[in-house]
């Protein structure tokens, strides 16, 4: 289903309804999103980016990423869901691309992600291709026995 939809940063005031998207979505335990937004929300020079995408009033898809601790520009994309109803429209590329674009304007240089290489996470890799990422690493076993660590990475300053 492809609605129109706004990407803005993500607020204090979402809070409530990207908890409940997140039980939609399952991507990480809802009630771990406000400590995780906590930096974020509270200091306004956090590293940190929290977008989201929104139909309406309702947030249907959200995007995370802050930048690796000791290194000179580098982001991790921790985190990025789109609610079921809404996968497939073009929303989550959006996103990421709205997010690399904030990225470039604090001089980022280096965009990394890491997924699973299980089959249930092949949507996910071909998503991170399609947008321009490159599988840079292989971890065999990092996140279970059989299943591997898969990292993207994206020059940002080129």
């Amino acid at each position: 289903m492809h609605s129109d939809y706004i990407i803005r940063a993500a607020s204090r005031e979402d809070l409530p309804a990207l908890e409940e998207l997140l039980r939609q979505i399952d991507l990480f335990p809802a009630e771990m999103l406000a400590s995780m937004m906590g930096d974020y929300l509270d200091d306004p020079d956090s590293s940190a980016l929290w977008q989201v995408a929104m139909i309406g009033e309702s947030p249907v898809a959200l995007c995370y990423c802050d930048e690796e601790t000791l290194t000179d520009g580098t982001y991790n994309l921790y985190a990025i869901g789109i609610h079921p109803d809404h996968q497939g429209g073009g929303i989550g590329g959006a996103l990421v691309n709205d997010m690399i674009g904030s990225l470039k304007e604090r001089s980022a240089r280096l965009l990394i992600v890491d997924t699973s290489g299980i089959a249930e996470y092949e949507g996910a890799r071909a998503f991170y291709e399609h947008l321009g990422f490159q599988q840079v690493a292989r971890i065999p076993g990092y996140w279970a026995e059989g299943d591997d660590k898969v990292t993207y990475s994206m020059k940002l300053d080129v």
